[in-house]
C-alpha cells in the first residue's frame, strides 16, 4: 500500500536528503522507527534511504537494493501468518554482525515491525543496545504502541505524515488516472487523503470487484461520518445498498446498532477469506484497524 520505490512521493524527498547528508557526515543514528498511517510512503522512503546509504553514487548497486540482491541489504516482512518470528530476527542479528561485502555499511529494513512477536522484539534488543558500527536498522510501523517501549526508546523516530491537500491533489493529477472525477473524489474521502490507499481504492473501484473494501474502509476511515455520495455511488455502480447502521453517527448511542455493526464487520471478515480478485491484504488490514467508540475490536 505504500508507494513503490521508483515512485517516491515528491514531498518525501526532503527527508531523504536530510538522512543522506547525515549519513555522509557519519552522524546518522543506527536504529530508526519510521511511523505513519497506511499508504503514506514508508516502504518507498526506507528503501530509498537504504540505496542512498549503501550506494550513493552507483545506480547499478542501487538497483541491487530494488531487486533485493545487494549483499549488504536485508528486507524483512511479516510471513503468511502475519507475524515476524524470533528465528527471522536471529537471522537479522547474524547478518548485521557480518562484515560488509560491497561497501562500508549493512542495512536491515523491517517492514510492519509491530508484527514481531514479543520474543522477536526481545531478541532484537541486544542489537539495539550494542549496535555494530557499520550496521543500520530501519523499522516501519503504523502502530508504535505495538512495539516494546524498550525498542522505541533505543531508536530514533521519524514521523511520516500525510502531504498537504495541495501537494496531494497536484500529485494525483499527474498520475494519468482513468477514473472519473466522482470516483477520485470518493476514493480520496474514503482514504482520508492517504496517497497509497487512494490508489488502491481506485484500483478496486475500477475493477468493479466486490464492494467489501468500500464498506470496510468507509467504516474505518470515516470515523462514523457519512461520506457524501457514497450510498448513491455504491447503489448505482455496484448494485448494493449500505446497511443503515454503517453511516448513522447518532446511532452509536444505540446498543442494538452497535451490536449489529460489530456483527456486520465480523461477517465481512469471514467473507474476505473466500474470494479472489480483491485486495485481501488491504481488507484485513482495514478490519484490524476497526474501532468502536475508541475501543479497539481485536480478532
Amino acid at each position: 500500500m505504500d508507494a513503490q520505490v521508483t515512485d517516491l512521493y515528491p514531498w518525501l524527498s526532503p527527508i531523504v536528503d536530510k538522512f543522506s547528508v547525515r549519513a555522509i557526515e557519519k552522524k546518522l543514528a543506527h536504529a530508526w522507527v519510521f511511523y505513519g498511517q497506511s499508504g503514506v510512503g514508508k516502504t518507498a522512503l526506507v528503501k530509498q534511504l537504504s540505496k542512498q546509504i549503501l550506494a550513493p553514487n552507483a545506480l547499478n548497486k542501487q538497483k541491487w537494493v530494488d531487486d533485493q540482491t545487494h549483499p549488504d541489504f536485508m528486507l524483512i516482512e511479516p510471513s503468511e501468518n502475519g507475524r515476524i518470528a524470533i528465528d527471522t530476527i536471529r537471522e537479522v542479528i547474524e547478518f548485521l554482525a557480518q562484515t560488509p561485502a560491497a561497501g562500508a555499511n549493512k542495512i536491515v529494513c523491517i517492514f510492519q515491525a509491530d508484527k514481531m512477536n514479543v520474543a522477536a522484539q526481545s531478541a532484537l534488543l541486544k542489537t539495539l543496545e550494542e549496535p555494530v558500527g557499520h550496521a543500520f536498522l530501519f523499522l516501519t510501523t503504523e502502530n508504535t504502541s505495538q512495539l516494546l517501549p524498550t525498542i522505541m526508546s533505543r531508536c530514533q523516530k521519524q514521523a511520516i505524515g500525510l502531504p498537504s491537500r495541495a501537494d496531494f491533489d497536484r500529485w494525483l493529477a499527474e498520475q494519468s488516472l482513468a477514473s472519473s472525477v466522482e470516483e477520485i473524489a470518493l476514493a480520496k474521502n474514503l482514504a482520508n487523503y492517504s496517497p497509497g490507499l487512494t490508489l488502491s481504492l481506485l484500483s478496486e473501484i475500477n475493477q468493479k470487484s466486490l464492494p467489501l473494501l468500500l464498506y470496510l474502509v468507509s467504516i474505518v476511515v470515516s470515523n462514523w461520518q457519512p461520506i457524501p455520495g457514497l450510498n448513491t455511488f455504491v447503489e448505482k455502480k455496484l448494485g448494493l445498498v449500505l446497511p443503515h447502521y454503517v453511516f448513522s453517527p447518532h446511532s452509536l448511542s444505540d446498543k442494538k446498532n452497535k451490536i449489529e455493526l460489530y456483527r456486520y464487520v465480523c461477517r465481512l471478515r469471514e467473507k474476505v477469506q473466500l474470494f479472489s480478485g480483491i485486495n485481501t491484504k488491504l481488507l484485513l488490514h482495514s478490519i484490524e484497524q476497526f474501532s468502536s467508540s475508541n475501543k479497539r475490536i481485536v480478532w
